[in-house]
């Protein structure tokens, strides 16, 4: 049921429907790992996020969760708590969202390296990245993919946390 739900409001977002909150389409629970999962922006917007199988697989494989909220973000919760062993770098400079101010690839890489990313030697193990909504970590995940990472964008924090506890039980 969760997958035909799932389509059936990718198919709406995607004709320009509005019958959809800007999160809605983010799948709730951890039933069918390979469920498609898919997030309506603003604007029409529709960003593909990982399945919950392909974060598990990559949590398996050694993979580490990176956190791009903003540090009020992750103090208030906002989208749930991250994995315990997460990284944290956060997209936006000095909290002012991407609309405001849009980080440069430039400036980001200098954050990866802060936050322990070594960008130069490209690690073979999966980053997981995750927001509070998908649309900040899909844009990391693009660049993390020109730096040559293995990346995807695993959604909300609680969902990625999940995924990586029930790998590590």
């Amino acid at each position: 049921h969760l997958h035909l739900h799932t389509l059936s409001a990718v198919r709406v977002a995607a004709r320009g429907g509005r019958r959809y909150s800007r999160s809605a389409l983010v799948s709730s629970g951890m039933e069918g790992d390979d469920t498609p999962r898919f997030v309506h922006k603003a604007g029409g917007k529709v960003l593909e996020l990982a399945t919950f199988g392909a974060i598990k697989a990559a949590a398996m494989q050694g993979g580490r969760v990176l956190d791009v909220r903003d540090p009020n973000e992750v103090e208030a919760g906002k989208g749930g708590t991250t994995e315990a062993d997460a990284l944290h770098a956060p997209l936006n400079v000095d909290g002012q969202a991407q609309s405001v101010y849009s980080t440069s690839f430039e400036e980001y890489k200098a954050v990866l390296e802060a936050a322990g990313v070594d960008i130069e030697a490209r690690t073979p193990d999966p980053l997981v990245v995750h927001c509070s909504g998908g649309g900040r970590a899909a844009k990391v995940v693009g660049w993390l993919k020109d730096l040559g990472f293995e990346a995807m964008n695993g959604g909300k924090p609680d969902e990625v946390r999940r995924c990586f506890e029930e790998v590590r039980r």
